[in-house]
């Protein structure tokens, strides 16, 4: 997959030396998912906060993003969707499992642009974001799923919260 999914096992490699765990760095996905599983991750937010702006003020009624706005319309109105853990106790009550794939995610019948998450972010401390659908949040669960034959034994929960620039958002509210 990319950028993010380094990031993931470099952090769970931190994670276990600043638990002073000895590990050796593994090599393979069931490798990766037992470290993971062994150091009792149950969730990763992959959080996203947009903090360009323009110089000019936002005029009202225009549409205004960072990157391809039909993209961002796009992604927006897409269901929620995100990995979904061996840990969550309850399933939500708009939540549907998909009925191919790898079975890591589910998507939840409201868009991505309606959803917000709690989550946290280096630049702003804690935030809400969008849960938009973004393909390392299925990857990242499915990557570190632990499987005792067709059993998944675990698998973390993982979603994408992207909080887009101010002015984005001000235009989505318009």
């Amino acid at each position: 997959p990319g950028m993010v999914s380094w990031f993931v096992k470099q952090a769970l490699l931190d994670i276990a030396e600043r638990c002073d765990m000895i590990v050796d760095v593994p090599t393979t996905r069931e490798g990766w998912g037992r470290l993971a599983m062994q150091l009792g991750v149950k969730g990763i937010h992959i959080s996203e906060r947009d903090t360009q702006r323009s110089s000019l003020p936002k005029q009202a009624n225009l549409f205004v993003n960072t990157w391809s706005v039909d993209g961002f319309i796009s992604e927006g109105m897409q269901p929620a969707e995100l990995g979904w853990g061996t840990h969550e106790k309850s399933f939500p009550e708009r939540g549907r499992k998909h009925t191919n794939g790898c079975g890591a995610a589910i998507y939840l019948l409201q868009p991505g642009g309606n959803t917000r998450v709690h989550t946290w972010a280096p630049t702003f401390g804690p935030q809400f974001g969008f849960l938009v659908t973004h393909n390392e949040a299925i990857s990242i669960s499915d990557f570190l799923t632990v499987r005792s034959g067709e059993n998944v034994l675990y698998r973390p929960t993982c979603h994408y919260a992207y909080h887009p620039c101010n002015d984005a958002v001000l235009s989505v509210h318009e």
